[in-house]
């Protein structure tokens, strides 16, 4: 029998120090969460056309230093470049279903939900009021961040979204955020 995967499962790969490299192949349409989580030596990760979704932290504790999201990618569980021991790049084409702001937010393409905040950010991020929710892990490691103007509009807030973000003592949420 020949059979044809389409998942990798959660954490499938974790734990593998001797993972140096790894190309998708595009009959995978999902990727779960922490999926290469602990891969210390990984440093360069190919995802092909053909991936529909990807889950919460898949580089956490690698070497990964740049994500190209092919278009094919309609929805992440939250800022897949959170937890890389680096400062990791998300890359999008124009025809990708995300989009970046000018202060390098990434967001899905009409700026309903917030997926990730880039690490170096400074000072104050002002989340338009089109966002009504924002990503697991969206702030994290945004260390420097000293204020976060959040519309009325978020109704929902991802697990972690601040874990390790500079502003977390002194963030407020709208009374309509449950």
């Amino acid at each position: 029998n020949l059979y044809t995967v389409n998942k990798i499962a959660a954490g499938a790969l974790a734990n593998n120090p001797a993972v140096l490299s790894v190309t998708v192949p595009n009959t995978i349409l999902e990727i779960g969460d922490e999926v290469f989580r602990n891969c210390t030596s990984l440093a360069e990760v190919t995802l092909t056309y053909g991936i529909r979704y990807i889950g919460r932290q898949p580089f956490v504790n690698t070497l990964v230093r740049e994500i190209k999201l092919p278009d094919s990618v309609i929805d992440v569980g939250g800022n897949i470049a959170a937890g890389t021991l680096f400062t990791t790049t998300i890359n999008i084409e124009d025809s990708s279903h995300f989009v970046y702001s000018d202060d390098g937010v990434l967001y899905n393409k009409d700026q309903t939900k917030l997926y990730a905040c880039p690490a170096r950010a400074e000072g104050t991020v002002s989340i338009p009021n089109t966002v009504t929710n924002i990503a697991a892990d969206a702030f994290f490691g945004c260390f420097r961040l000293t204020y976060l103007n959040l519309p009325k509009t978020v109704n929902t807030i991802g697990g972690g979204a601040f874990n390790v973000a500079g502003i977390w003592p002194d963030l407020s949420a709208p009374e309509s955020t449950p």
